[in-house]
């Protein structure tokens, strides 16, 4: 006999992952990359998977993150200034597909199971502006 309905909601196809877990929504994800960058996305990803217990798999979003970055500066600071704000987003969009290609099964999951994620506004909102501080470092950074 169950002691709890909830139970009866828990998935239990595999054992070491957490498919009921509660992460921030895919619209926290995508603003905070589109308007952060691919820091500020992969600050948000990381949290994602901490509470998905998952950090040893999703540790390669980090070294993405700070490749992208590291290009994306790089370019706005040798004559990229024309299309550094129309690349800077496509590059911060195709950071987001990533992030969300490692993440989708538990974004579907959630949907499916009706778990509330979290309140990303703080989250999501610090993450940006550490990944807008960030760009603006580097900039700085490679023009002197």
């Amino acid at each position: 006999m169950m002691d709890h309905n909830s139970d009866l909601l828990r998935p239990s196809l595999s054992a070491d992952h957490n498919y009921s877990a509660a992460i921030y929504s895919v619209r926290t994800a995508f603003l905070t990359s589109f308007f952060g960058g691919p820091l500020a996305g992969a600050v948000i990803a990381l949290l994602d998977s901490y509470r998905l217990r998952r950090l040893g798999v999703d540790w390669p979003l980090a070294l993405i993150a700070i490749g992208l970055f590291m290009l994306l500066s790089w370019l706005a600071t040798h004559d990229g200034w024309r299309w550094a704000i129309y690349g800077s987003h496509v590059g911060n969009v195709i950071f987001f597909g990533i992030v969300y290609a490692y993440h989708r099964t538990y974004y579907k999951s959630m949907s499916v199971l009706g778990i509330t994620p979290p309140n990303g506004l703080g989250v999501g909102f610090g993450a940006a502006l550490f990944g807008i501080l960030a760009e603006i470092a580097m900039i700085k950074a490679i023009l002197s």
